[in-house]
C-alpha cells in the first residue's frame, strides 16, 4: 500500500468513525455484514478470523458480537488504536496486506472489506490471502464496482459537498474481473454479487430517498450491475 493512503487513514481516523454513527452509516454496514455472513463458516470458539484492513473496529466489533475471534490487521497504527480500544480481547496487528505476517494455514477464514482497492498488486495480496487460509477456509472481499457511476467522478463531487475528505481510490473491478482473480489464485467455490449501497455519509433526509430505492433497483438484474459494491467469496481447496 502506498504511504499516501496510509498517511491518509492516519489523519481521518476521527472522521471515519463518525461516518457510522447515523442511520446511512448504519445501514451501509448492516448490508455490509449481512452479505459477509452469509459466505462465512458458522463461528466457533476455535475458529480464527483475519480481519485486513481492520481501520478502527468498527466491523470487528460486529464479528466478535457474532462469536468470531478476531485478528485485526491494519497499515496504519492511529486507525489500529482505536480498533484495539474497541475490542479489548482481540489481537491487532500492524501489517501490509500484501505480505502477511502469519504462518501458513492460521485461520478459518479471512475478510477483507474495502481493502484490495489500495493494494498495488491485488494478485499478491489474494496469493497470501490463499497462503495462510487452512483448507476449506474461505475468503470474502469487497471492492468497488467499476460500472457504478459514483466512481466516475460523482463520489469526488459527494465528497466536496459534504466536507468528506475525499479517499485516495487507486482501482475499480468488474464482476467477471475480481472472479477471474480469485479464480487464477486458486480459490473454488467464487461467487460474486452486486450490492446497491447508500452512501453513508448522506443526512437522514436523503438517506430514506436512496434506502427506498434501493429496494426498488437492486432486484433488477440489468440495474444491479451498477451497484457501488462488488463481494466476492472463494474457499481455499482441501487438497
Amino acid at each position: 500500500m502506498s504511504q499516501e493512503i496510509r498517511q491518509q487513514y492516519e489523519e481521518v481516523v476521527r472522521n471515519y468513525r463518525h461516518t457510522f454513527e447515523n442511520p446511512a452509516g448504519e445501514h451501509y454496514a448492516g448490508r455490509k455484514m449481512s452479505m459477509f455472513r452469509e459466505a462465512l463458516p458458522a463461528p466457533s470458539p476455535s475458529m480464527r478470523l483475519l480481519e485486513v484492513g481492520t481501520a478502527d473496529g468498527i466491523f470487528t466489533k460486529r464479528f466478535v458480537a457474532l462469536g468470531y475471534r478476531v485478528v485485526g490487521l491494519d497499515f496504519a497504527s492511529a486507525q489500529l488504536q482505536w480498533a484495539a480500544a474497541e475490542n479489548p480481547h482481540q489481537q491487532f496487528v500492524q501489517a501490509d496486506g500484501q505480505s502477511l505476517p502469519f504462518d501458513e494455514g492460521a485461520f478459518d477464514g479471512i475478510v477483507s472489506m474495502c481493502t484490495l482497492r489500495y493494494f498495488k498488486t491485488p494478485d499478491r495480496a489474494l496469493a497470501e490471502f490463499m497462503r495462510c487460509l487452512k483448507p476449506g477456509g474461505v475468503l470474502i472481499v469487497d471492492v468497488p464496482n467499476l460500472f457504478c457511476p459514483f466512481y466516475w467522478g460523482v463520489d469526488t463531487i459527494l465528497d466536496h459537498i459534504f466536507g468528506v475528505p475525499h479517499p485516495a481510490y487507486t482501482r475499480t473491478f468488474t464482476r467477471e474481473g475480481i472472479e477471474g482473480a480469485f479464480a487464477s489464485a486458486g480459490f473454488t467455490a467464487v461467487r460474486a454479487k452486486h450490492l446497491l449501497l447508500t452512501y453513508r455519509y448522506f443526512p437522514n433526509w436523503l438517506f430514506q430517498i436512496t434506502k427506498a430505492a434501493e429496494g426498488i433497483i437492486e432486484p433488477l438484474p440489468v440495474l444491479r450491475r451498477l451497484g457501488a459494491l462488488i463481494i466476492c467469496s472463494g474457499r481455499k481447496p482441501r487438497n
